[in-house]
């Protein structure tokens, strides 16, 4: 099971990406703290897993997606992550530049 042995929490979405043997997961809780987790783990190498995103928010997120796609003309990566924050009714659309080894925010939006 994809949690085994770790302290993930509320797993709201995981993505497997299949060029880099890659999966993507979105996290509510990590070791008991509310927020956003963004984590990359190669499928060779589960235990070595990274955070491209620690939000630490005390609200609970729904309707999360994933999507990632290659950009030719830029020569990268990137993913698309958005989500619904609760009870405030805000949707947050983040996009990542995966190519990157810190995986910067290449822009970000939020709305009612």
């Amino acid at each position: 099971m994809f949690n085994d042995g770790f302290a993930f929490e509320r797993i709201k979405f995981v993505q497997y990406y299949a060029p880099t043997k890659t999966f993507y997961a979105v996290i509510n809780r990590f070791a008991s703290k509310l927020g956003v987790y963004v984590i990359k783990m190669k499928e060779d190498d589960p235990l070595n897993f990274k955070y491209l995103m620690s939000w630490g928010q005390a609200l609970e997120i729904s309707d999360v997606q994933i999507d990632i796609y290659r950009n030719e003309d830029r020569d990268r990566d990137e993913m698309v992550f958005c989500h619904k924050s609760m009870n405030i009714n805000t949707v947050n659309v983040f996009m990542l530049d995966l190519s990157k080894e810190k995986c910067p925010i290449l822009t970000r939006h939020e709305s009612f």
